[in-house]
């Protein structure tokens, strides 16, 4: 007996002592022994990613929320969407940076010291202070950090720290090394190796401290603490405190681990909270007391535990400068990861806190942490993860019913006992448990399983298996009782909704229905029953559905105000607040009844950082309160403070980040840097006519907001209306015509928060044919055109106009001469009537003259004495003597022949009654016998009339005198 006891309290021995060194191994491969339950998620930044150099050193933040870092390859920025990098006209590292109040950037490199800034693009310029060393000392190894205390700098190399003020460059040497380069509360601290902590004032470096204070170890970082005391952090020799005389150690819960791990860098996070990068153990967050409050290794999300910087920005984010690529870590983020064994990446389906534990449901098994602390937010609770004995394999469901802890397994249905997996059934996989009642104990417990629905007593010592109920062998992972109605809901993604009624003892099913298409449902497909407001919901491919008892048809419900009509919906949840949460295709949301809107009851939000893993087909959400939410996922659980995310309503930053032209390098006409906007303002780019195709790259620098961000933009001038919201953070514009432009952004995040506007202006030239000038040269040429083409439309006109007055002149001249012609033809036709009736008048008197003759002749010839001859050949005579004839002749012949005799007798007055006859009878072209018969004379006597007349008129004979007459008398006369 006493062996037995010997022996088993040996082997209790050695199992505290194995224990004890497995704890103390497991402490030093990942620093401490417990760890919070949930870690914040780190974005991770590659060199791939940033495209500089490995190792990242210093960090600093511009006015407008701009990263900064100092590389191995140059300067890095990073303004949230976009990274940029800068080198030293020597390309070499820079390790330290800082901004003074004319927003120079002050950088040391390797072997350099001077600034970047920004010029009229925006785009960083280096000008090097080298020329301002004292020649002696312009050879230098690396600047290791960068310093400033009211725009004078202090840069520390190991063996010299070069003062900058006022444009003069002083050096300080030191005999041995410089360790340390500080400023903290207006003191410039640094340390030498061999004469100890030294402080500068009035140009000169003092020992802080006297010979009775010993010397400390090598200082990594000096910052604030309580009481105007201050903080010092040494590479492995722990932490201390100083006052104004004293220096005393301060003590941590993790001493041994800052002295085993190497600390490169200490920051203060707040008043009451630090940050340490160790070398190997990743970064560390204290507070004021010393206290390990949280932990961030290679295991939690970081590239590697070798921290070089951690910058803290002014959202409080941690950036974190590493040996290979920068994190960034939101350690105060709402949405933290739970990860049980990060060794082995679980899934995550089911979780409960029964008796301050904390179960977990996962692909691996069943886990359990302990909630003892009681932390108001869980994600901060410290301990361990252990695995069930029992438990292993696929956990579907963990459930808390009549006090005993049931769990549905791959391998059937479990209870919890006593941290052990004690089999209730191992016949088939087990979904979901569902109590018959709603107030506990309930004796009859329905079991959906892969193969219809089991049936449990529960006699308050023991759980007796009743087996199937039902007729369903179908799959029942969704089943919910309506206990009013004493209705079980079930259903299974591609058979239907089944409604099954019980018995009033709860011992057997009286009626199965399935609901399908035929019956409301949008689909037989992807429908799952679920209970929310007291109402049995049906989330479809279309909606959420609602079953109608009366008209035993669904229709769709109008519990969210038709939000989610025609959205696939795949899980409702209701809290314990009255909110329900949702998951549709993989992205979760929540109606929040506690922010109405002024047209619903609730708002709804959406959480995009979760969007894509939710394991799809089995979306599990645990409310457990407003602070602590559980979200099963593809990488173990999401916890959400939910009350602090929620708070998160302040609007994000939107900037736009560079401006540049299309297909040409080195066309940056804007950039986002300090100075580029009083720089900027001074003058609107003007871009020539030929580059009229720009680049926009717009972002925000709210890095706690990064990846539910979404942006709206427009450019006036061109686009009608702002662009629909998009997660595309970069815009081009082509072909812009002439005129001025304003290109416009703004941000929203998930809460429906929207940024300021943030704008750029700019004008495009018109080319040289569209300037003014051109428009007043075309104006001149249009008007030119114009008083060209009116003149020759009025000469045209003119034209015109003339041709028919010629040609109406023409039909005129024409008409004229037709009626001349006429008239002509008809005063010929009278002349030639008159020509007859005085031919006829003149052969009548020719006649009448013959007859007379012929008379006188015969009354000559006889001579009787009866007749009274002389008497009659008197009257004869005197009848032949008779002007009336001739007068009568006269008159008639002028007035046929235009006056022939009055103008002949005008013309040559000297021209007898004879001569005139003789005139008008060679005027009608008679021949000299016609004219000797009508005057009565012999032919001679007309030859000798001719000839007479010819001498009066004073022509010679070879003029033809009938000619002559008509010419004569056809040219007017002369007086005289």
């Amino acid at each position: 007996m006493e062996h037995n006891l010997f022996t088993n309290s040996y082997l209790f021995q050695m199992k505290n002592v194995l224990l004890t060194f497995l704890l103390l191994f497991a402490s030093t491969l990942d620093g401490i022994s417990q760890s919070e339950l949930a870690t914040p998620n780190i974005k991770n930044f590659t060199n791939k990613i940033y495209a500089g150099g490995l190792q990242n050193w210093g960090a600093t933040q511009d006015e407008h929320g701009v990263i900064y870092f100092g590389n191995n390859e140059g300067l890095l920025t990073f303004n949230g969407s976009f990274w940029a990098r800068y080198q030293l006209p020597n390309q070499t590292i820079i390790r330290s940076m800082k901004f003074d109040s004319n927003k120079r950037l002050f950088v040391g490199g390797q072997d350099e010291i001077g600034y970047f800034q920004a010029e009229l693009n925006g785009q960083l310029k280096f000008h090097s202070l080298k020329p301002l060393i004292p020649e002696s000392d312009r050879s230098f190894s690396d600047i290791w950090k960068v310093e400033m205390r009211e725009d004078e700098f202090f840069f520390l190399e190991h063996d010299r720290i070069f003062h900058f003020k006022n444009d003069v460059m002083q050096v300080f040497t030191s005999e041995v090394e410089w360790l340390y380069l500080g400023v903290v509360r207006d003191r410039v601290f640094a340390q030498d190796k061999e004469a100890g902590l030294m402080e500068y004032s009035n140009g000169v470096w003092k020992k802080v401290f006297g010979k009775a204070v010993p010397e400390l170890p090598p200082i990594v970082s000096i910052l604030p603490y309580k009481e105007n005391k201050l903080l010092i952090s040494t590479v492995a020799d722990g932490m201390f405190l100083m006052d104004k005389t004293t220096v005393v150690p301060f003590n941590t819960s993790v001493d041994k681990l800052l002295k085993e791990s190497w600390v490169n860098a200490v920051t203060q996070i707040n008043s009451n909270s630090y940050a340490v990068g160790t070398k190997s153990s990743g970064v560390l967050l204290l507070d004021a007391e010393g206290k390990l409050k949280q932990q961030f290794t290679y295991s939690h999300g970081l590239q590697t535990n070798n921290v070089r910087n951690i910058f803290v920005d002014r959202d409080f984010g941690l950036w974190i400068g590493l040996d290979d690529g920068i994190d960034y870590i939101d350690f105060q983020n709402p949405i933290k990861e739970i990860q049980p064994d990060p060794s082995k990446g679980v899934s995550g389906y089911s979780s409960l806190i029964h008796r301050d534990q904390l179960y977990l449901g996962t692909s691996d098994g069943l886990y359990k942490f302990s909630m003892s602390s009681k932390e108001s937010d869980m994600s901060l609770t410290q301990g361990e993860f252990s695995l069930i004995p029992g438990s292993e394999g696929q956990v579907w469901n963990i459930q808390e019913i009549n006090n005993r802890l049931l769990m549905g397994h791959e391998n059937g249905a479990f209870e919890i006992v006593r941290d052990r997996s004690i089999p209730i059934f191992k016949s088939t996989g087990t979904w979901i448990f569902q109590p018959s009642t709603a107030i506990y104990p309930s004796q009859k417990i329905f079991v959906g399983t892969y193969k219809g629905m089991q049936a449990l007593e529960d006699d308050g010592k023991r759980l007796h298996v009743l087996g199937p109920v039902g007729e369903l062998t179908e799959s029942l992972r969704f089943l919910k009782m309506q206990f009013r109605t004493g209705e079980l809901w079930g259903s299974h993604p591609y058979r239907g909704v089944y409604r099954q009624q019980l018995s009033t003892d709860f011992s057997s099913i009286e009626k199965t229905n399935i609901y399908t298409k035929k019956d409301g449902l949008p689909s037989d497909l992807y429908n799952y029953a679920f209970e929310v407001k007291n109402r049995i919901l049906i989330a479809t491919e279309s909606g959420i559905y609602e079953f109608d008892s009366a008209a035993e048809q669904f229709h769709a419900s109008e519990l969210f105000n038709g939000v989610l009509k025609n959205q696939s919906i795949q899980y409702l949840k209701e809290d314990q607040q009255g909110n329900v949460w949702f998951v549709s295709n993989k992205k979760i949301g929540v109606f929040d009844y506690d922010l109405p809107t002024d047209k619903l009851p609730f708002t709804v939000i959406h959480l995009p950082e979760l969007n894509n893993q939710i394991i799809g087909g089995h979306e599990f959400i645990h409310s457990i309160d407003p602070r602590n939410i559980l979200i099963g996922s593809n990488k173990g659980f999401i916890h959400i403070n939910y009350e602090e995310y929620s708070k998160r309503v302040s609007p994000p930053s939107s900037w736009i980040a560079k401006v540049s032209l299309i297909g040409i390098q080195d066309s940056i006409i804007y950039s986002l840097h300090p100075g580029e906007v009083a720089n900027y303002n001074t003058k609107i780019p003007e871009l020539p006519h030929n580059l009229n195709s720009i680049h926009f790259e717009y972002t925000s620098t709210s890095f706690r907001q990064m990846g539910n961000l979404e942006f709206s933009f427009q450019l006036k001038g061109f686009d009608k209306d702002w662009s629909e919201w998009t997660i595309k953070n970069e815009k081009d514009y082509t072909n812009l015509s002439a005129g001025t432009y304003t290109f416009e952004v703004k941000s929203r995040n998930n809460l429906s928060n929207v940024s300021e506007i943030t704008s750029f202006q700019f004008t495009v030239l018109p080319a040289w044919y569209e300037t003014i000038w051109a428009y007043l040269l075309y104006s001149i040429l249009l008007l030119s055109v114009i008083i060209w083409f009116f003149r020759r439309q009025n000469r045209k006109h003119t034209l015109i106009q003339k041709h028919l007055r010629d040609k109406h002149s023409l039909a005129l001249e024409r008409s004229e001469r037709e009626i001349v012609q006429l008239r002509n033809e008809k005063l010929q036709s009278e002349i030639n009537f008159k020509n007859q009736e005085l031919g006829s008048s003149t052969m009548q008197l020719l006649q009448r003259g013959k007859v007379l003759s012929k008379i006188k002749e015969e009354l000559m010839a006889e001579n009787q004495e009866t007749l009274d001859t002389k008497k009659v050949i008197r009257l004869i005579n005197e009848v032949e003597r008779s002007e009336d004839d001739w007068d009568r002749f006269a008159v008639h012949f002028d007035h046929v022949h235009s006056d022939f005799l009055t103008k002949l007798k005008e013309k040559f007055p000297s021209l007898t009654a004879n001569e005139l006859k003789l005139c008008a009878f060679l005027k009608m072209n008679l021949s000299s016998k016609e004219i000797a018969d009508l005057m009565s004379i012999s032919l001679k006597a007309v030859e000798v009339g001719r000839y007479r007349l010819r001498k009066k008129l004073m022509i010679n004979t070879e003029v033809n005198l009938h000619d002559f007459l008509i010419q004569a008398t056809n040219t007017p006369t002369t007086s005289g």
